[in-house]
């Protein structure tokens, strides 16, 4: 498994796991709800529970759509080690 992110809005995005790779860009997700600040975008059964299945979500920047998580930069024992 797999952790990725899942684009929620233009500017928001929640980590998310794949539970099923269909092939390299499309996936089946299990989707971590932020509870209650999220009402709007899952059911409220997901956001009692704080998970959301997503099925078929193909790979990409848009809303609906997940990504590799960014790279973390760098810390400074591996910049001092080079």
């Amino acid at each position: 498994m797999s952790q990725v992110d899942y684009r929620i809005s233009e500017t928001e995005t929640r980590p998310a796991v794949i539970v099923k790779e269909h092939d390299e860009n499309c996936v089946n997700l299990q989707v971590f709800v932020d509870g209650s600040s999220d009402s709007g975008i899952f059911t409220p059964e997901q956001c009692a529970c704080g998970l959301a299945w997503r099925t078929s979500v193909v790979r990409g920047d848009g809303i609906g759509q997940w990504q590799p998580p960014p790279e973390p930069p760098p810390d400074e024992d591996d910049k001092k080690k080079k």
